[in-house]
């Protein structure tokens, strides 16, 4: 999974984490971390949904709660996709786990969306 996140390899990842599911297996937090990366770095957005699903299974079919990672890695994908209003859902679902990092995330999410006035004030220093 780290070769795929490293070059990107969202269609791989996901494939990978798929056959994990199917044996019945509970994927572990870095694993998810590293597909959400995958999806988020393949730069073309069109996986930003999967990134969406995988972050759902994770708290709901697997319990495990997403960490800073996961979130900035789909937030990441639905920028690319200019998906920014599902964007800013996953920023509001972290709550008090936003950090600054999570703010800079959401403010570059946005701005590559072209969405820049809708910035949150709490976004504006980043």
């Amino acid at each position: 999974m780290r070769a795929c996140a490293s070059a990107g390899h969202a269609d791989r990842a996901l494939t990978l984490l798929g056959s994990i599911e199917q044996q019945g297996i509970l994927p572990e937090l870095r694993t998810v971390e590293l597909c959400l990366k995958a999806i988020a770095k393949n730069g073309d957005g069109a996986r930003a949904s999967s990134a969406l699903e995988v972050l759902g299974n994770m708290e709901r079919a697997w319990g495990t709660p997403p960490s800073e990672t996961c979130y900035h890695a789909v937030i990441n994908a639905l920028g690319q996709q200019g998906a920014w209003e599902h964007a800013l859902e996953v920023f509001e679902r972290m709550g008090l786990m936003a950090n600054d990092e999570s703010r800079k995330t959401l403010a570059h999410a946005l701005r590559n969306s072209g969405k820049a006035d809708r910035v949150p004030h709490a976004c504006l220093r980043c």
